[in-house]
């Protein structure tokens, strides 16, 4: 058993499937599915954060190695990167800045983001260039762009304000 922390929109059952795909040169040669339990679900600030309980006790994800950004607020213009599964496509990478934070964007605080980013972006990782810290997820876009992130202060604020703090105090060697 063990838990991931996720960016969703949950159900009224609390109930998910966590899949984890093999690939290899971008094809799917293989994947691992089980269920899970949503432990917390907060959308205040309507961020949609959840913590998921792995429901399987042989269940062993890939080990995720990440350092969580300070929570400083970063000025604008910080080169950031993403990566996620836009389109459908695994590891797709793209880069961009900072460009602006606090903005009130749908009654939701989050920061803006010129990384490239389509369907499939969301729940991706925005990383800064220079130190490798995960700056935060990518949750949003409304044209090329004008991409919006949950920034890590956020996330960190959300595991306190939920008595989850120790998900966001790791900072393993990878």
């Amino acid at each position: 058993a063990g838990h991931v922390a996720a960016q969703v929109g949950m159900s009224d059952d609390k109930r998910a499937t966590v899949r984890l795909e093999y690939r290899h040169e971008g094809l799917v040669v293989g994947f691992a599915e089980c269920a899970a339990e949503c432990v917390v679900y907060d959308d205040q600030g309507g961020h949609d954060l959840a913590l998921l309980e792995i429901l399987q006790d042989d269940f062993r994800p890939l080990r995720i190695c990440a350092v969580l950004h300070s929570g400083i607020v970063s000025r604008v213009g910080t080169e950031v990167a993403h990566v996620g599964c836009t389109r459908g496509l695994y590891n797709s990478y793209s880069e961009g800045v900072i460009s602006q934070t606090d903005v009130d964007f749908r009654g939701k605080n989050l920061d803006q983001t010129t990384v490239m980013a389509y369907p499939g972006s969301s729940g991706g990782g925005v990383w800064i260039k220079e130190t490798g810290e995960l700056y935060g997820v990518l949750v949003q876009g409304i044209g090329p762009g004008i991409n919006f992130i949950v920034p890590a202060r956020h996330i960190r604020a959300w595991a306190k304000r939920n008595g989850v703090s120790w998900i966001v105090g790791w900072k393993e060697p990878c």
